[in-house]
């Protein structure tokens, strides 16, 4: 059965990607046999409707540049997290000195910041940022070579702010119109093309339909984890800072 398909809160973009996706799916199936000919037929309809409605959005390249942001900014919190892990045992006293400094800052805000919700992590990385923001850790940043991190963590936030707040301008102008019209018909039919394949599946048998709602149910699981992307498997060494355990506490 499909389960979940709340996309109520979901950013229009990312609601863009969820149908499209959708619609991919439904194009492999022989919708003859599944008896969803006539349902995927008004989906179809109500679909490119929305997508001529979002093409201005789509070609400002917004979410794009906020992606693209997002990752550099992701990259820069797992580059500083693993160049301070090292230097915590570095031989040379001043530097591992340094860097349990350091270190202590950036575990405040958890094991894993990168994947905290995209607004939380903007206002962390702006607090972590203010923290490292003093005579004596900009120092230790630079003795330690760490402060080309925070350079790139600092110019990638900045960037993503602004480029979230002009999507968020852009997208509010565009829901007042056709869009947000567009994308209300649109849910609605979604959510009754989804009740007519849980309904099927009773009544005819889960098999057939088995692989279609299989698909619709990843793609409404990550639909919902693109807004908030804070899961992930706490055994991934390549981006987990350092457990208190894994370092031997410094002595006085």
């Amino acid at each position: 059965m499909i389960h979940h398909v709340n996309l109520s809160r979901i950013r229009v973009m990312n609601f863009y990607l969820a149908m499209s996706n959708v619609s991919t799916f439904l194009a492999k199936e022989d919708l003859e046999t599944l008896k969803l000919k006539d349902q995927v037929a008004i989906f179809n309809e109500k679909y490119k409707a929305f997508d001529d409605a979002v093409v201005p959005l789509r070609k400002s390249g917004k979410t794009d540049k906020l992606h693209k942001h997002g990752s550099k900014r992701d990259d820069a919190l797992i580059g500083l997290g693993r160049h301070l892990r090292l230097y915590i045992t570095y031989p040379v006293k001043t530097m591992s000195d340094a860097a349990w400094r350091l270190y202590p800052v950036l575990k405040g805000y958890g094991k894993m910041p990168h994947l905290k919700p995209q607004r939380e992590k903007t206002a962390l990385i702006s607090n972590l940022l203010q923290d490292y923001d003093t005579a004596q850790a900009k120092a230790d940043l630079t003795l330690i070579g760490a402060d080309k991190w925070v350079e790139i963590l600092k110019d990638s936030n900045s960037k993503y702010k602004g480029t979230y707040q002009e999507r968020v301008e852009f997208e509010s102008s565009l829901k007042k119109g056709l869009t947000q019209k567009t994308r209300d018909d649109l849910y609605e039919e979604f959510k009754r093309l989804v009740q007519r394949i849980n309904s099927l599946a009773l009544i005819e048998g889960e098999a057939p339909y088995l692989k279609l709602m299989e698909k619709i149910n990843v793609e409404m699981k990550q639909a919902n984890l693109s807004e908030r992307p804070d899961r992930k498997k706490k055994d991934d060494p390549d981006i987990q800072l350092p457990e208190d355990d894994e370092v031997e506490e410094k002595k006085d």
